[in-house]
């Protein structure tokens, strides 16, 4: 497709009456114009330098889903797209816009590798499941406000979309939210079993390690079991007043 679109955007330079032999058209195609089945995937949208970045993305793209998918789902993934325009095209008159196709892929490729990093215009930093929201969010906005054919070409181009990746999306969603409600229930498990509500200050011994033992709190706060209760009500000394006492006795 990468190479092709590349292809499609120098004809259409040295030609550009050739859109009208390669767009989608079911009347066409019935009449023996199969080209057109695989044509209109391939028109660039736009031309110079974002062309040959989107050549570029979506070369990267389809490598990436080859190796995660294999060769023949991928290509499943594209006949399915070919089949379901077709019939979009033929019962609703719905234009081919290879824009939602691409779009569809760069949603596979989001969900299959969310946190990739890619330089979106070769400048700016970004994670690949960013881009597959902004795909997605531009569909919507066509589907939302586009007329009743070009909501057609939305729902028929995002079809492989839906039947080949929105399902393991789903289930590998709900089971990182059941892996995460796992450590969380854990991390507190944990917290509640280290947690303790009575401490010795001597000892440290807790109510954990002898659910029999009682505890006291001091008049400054610090809390004593009963074994360790007559440290904290003996009497304390004063250095000071000791030797005072010493010299005053030497004296006499």
């Amino acid at each position: 497709m990468a190479g092709f679109q590349g292809l499609m955007w120098l004809l259409l330079m040295i030609n550009p009456h050739l859109y009208e032999a390669l767009r989608l058209s079911a009347p066409a195609i019935l009449q023996g114009e199969v080209w057109r089945l695989v044509t209109f995937l391939f028109i660039p949208m736009g031309g110079g330098i974002l062309t040959i970045i989107a050549v570029l993305f979506l070369w990267f793209i389809g490598e990436g889903l080859e190796q995660a998918w294999g060769a023949f789902k991928v290509n499943l993934y594209l006949l399915t797209v070919v089949v379901a325009m077709f019939w979009a095209n033929y019962l609703f008159d719905a234009p081919g816009v290879g824009l939602f196709v691409k779009s569809g892929l760069i949603m596979a490729f989001a969900g299959l590798f969310p946190n990739h990093t890619i330089m979106l215009m070769l400048v700016i930093p970004i994670k690949m499941k960013w881009v597959g929201w902004i795909a997605a969010l531009t569909c919507l906005l066509y589907f939302w406000g586009g007329p009743a054919a070009l909501r057609m070409t939305v729902v028929a181009s995002l079809l492989p979309f839906a039947v080949f990746v929105l399902p393991a999306m789903v289930r590998s969603v709900a089971s990182e939210a059941k892996a995460s409600a796992r450590r969380r229930e854990f991390q507190l498990q944990t917290a509640l079993e280290n947690d303790t509500f009575h401490r010795c200050v001597e000892c440290s011994i807790t109510e954990r390690e002898d659910e029999h033992m009682e505890f006291r709190v001091a008049a400054n706060g610090d809390e004593y079991c009963l074994n360790c209760l007559h440290r904290a009500e003996a009497p304390q000394r004063d250095p000071g007043r000791e030797m005072s006492r010493g010299q005053g006795g030497a004296d006499r």
